[in-house]
């Protein structure tokens, strides 16, 4: 054989060894995309497990890794790998770490992933607004829920009151109050939350809505909350307290969690605001029949000339700038955030889903699912905290200003006027 033939057909066949060899690797070795959790959906079904096992069919030699995690250590790691720390490929993002997440160069730019996909037609323009910093994408919608009324049928039928119908306005939820403290004895008319923390803000934002406030103005650059709306909403608040008496004034010191456990106990009549449906948080219920006998849900009472309003928080998908995966980390969240994916986690947690079509679909209701006929409703009114990076910064001044009003120790213009002028000095940096 010709010489120059020998070395050519040698280094042909040796080129496909070489290529056999790199693709016998890719096939044999996995590669492992690394996705950071809440750590509550891994221990159930959830939409996290389904998109897994669908991703790693599609994409044989890929495996989907979890890590678990409480909200706050998620953040916290977050903003660690941003200095070298570990890193994942995908994260769990809250809403209103979306802008830091995108200012600190951690969360990527999606807006070429939007660009060519139909899913996100699918969801309402206000969560695709939410889904921005500064007019960019950078993560896509998972899950959220709603401020919802909660009531207890029992007191209320105690009461000579109709158990299945829900106070709808501020002056209502007066009249009922007083009426339940006059037959009930024991029982306060209503609740709020007015401690020093972050959920009484969040729970009092929808009475800040509804008379046309807002958090911050537009641009986000200033305190917007201690406008007239916001002033009325504080004072509506201090007045179940202090003018009305159907609200004991130690709400102030009682967290979220011990509000609504008093509502479920019977121990108040009416919880004017609260995050969800309050379905399995009662302990002393063991069927959704149960506790739909016992607990009424409704839409956030109104005051006279507002109009409907609810919030939101909830989770997006997030890429992190340093994966090296970035188009299959796409596809992972596609998969995990599709919307019928979605659908017996939304029941098993009362979480809320985010697609427009899903809303639609079961805004009868949902079987499994109390009240999902209430969540249908006021989805479409649902706003959201501004996603500043300096949120966590200045939500203090907030939910203080509302305990020290309830306590008597400022007046509400008092209050939030110095809570918005702490705030304006936090977002000036």
């Amino acid at each position: 054989m010709n010489r120059r033939v020998v070395v050519v057909f040698s280094l042909v066949a040796l080129a496909a060894a070489v290529f056999t060899g790199i693709s016998l690797a890719r096939s044999t070795s996995t590669i492992t995309i690394n996705v950071w959790t809440r750590d509550y959906p891994l221990e159930q079904p959830s939409p996290y497990h389904t998109a897994a096992a669908k991703f790693e069919k599609l994409h044989p030699g890929y495996k989907i890794k979890f890590l678990g995690l409480d909200g706050s250590v998620i953040h916290q790691k977050a903003l660690l790998s941003k200095a070298g720390g570990p890193y994942p490929d995908v994260m769990q993002t809250d809403t209103i770490w979306l802008g830091e997440m995108a200012e600190k160069g951690i969360a990527e730019n999606l807006d070429s992933n939007f660009a060519s996909w139909p899913g996100k037609s699918d969801y309402s323009a206000s969560f695709l607004n939410s889904s921005k910093w500064q007019g960019h994408y950078y993560g896509v919608w998972l899950n959220t829920d709603v401020r919802v009324m909660l009531w207890n049928k029992d007191v209320f039928r105690k009461a000579g009151l109709n158990p299945d119908k829900a106070p709808a306005t501020w002056a209502q939820v007066v009249s009922m109050g007083k009426q339940i403290q006059a037959k009930v004895p024991g029982v306060a008319g209503v609740g709020i939350n007015a401690a020093a923390g972050e959920d009484t803000a969040d729970y009092w934002y929808p009475f800040l809505w509804m008379g046309g406030g807002d958090i911050l103005n537009q641009s986000w650059t200033k305190a917007a909350f201690n406008s007239p709306a916001g002033v009325r909403a504080v004072q509506f608040y201090v007045d179940l307290v202090t003018k009305h008496k159907v609200t004991p004034k130690d709400v102030i010191t009682q967290d979220s969690g011990s509000v609504e456990q008093s509502l479920l106990s019977g121990k108040f009549g009416i919880l004017v605001s609260q995050s969800g449906s309050g379905y399995g948080d009662d302990k002393d219920v063991k069927s959704i029949a149960q506790f739909t006998r016992k607990i009424g849900n409704a839409p956030v009472p109104l005051c006279p000339g507002c109009r409907p309003a609810t919030g939101s928080g909830g989770w997006l998908l997030t890429i992190n700038t340093k994966s090296k995966y970035k188009d299959l980390d796409w596809e992972f969240i596609k998969l995990a955030t599709d919307g019928q994916n979605n659908v017996a986690f939304n029941r098993a947690q009362a979480t809320v889903p985010v697609h427009t079509s899903i809303i639609n679909k079961y805004k009868n209701g949902l079987p499994g699912y109390p009240y999902f006929n209430v969540v249908a409703k006021v989805y479409p009114h649902t706003h959201f905290r501004p996603l500043v990076p300096a949120y966590s910064t200045f939500v203090p001044y907030i939910y203080t200003a509302i305990e020290k009003a309830v306590a008597g120790k400022a007046t509400a213009k008092q209050a939030l006027d110095d809570a918005a002028a702490k705030t304006n000095k936090a977002l000036a940096g």
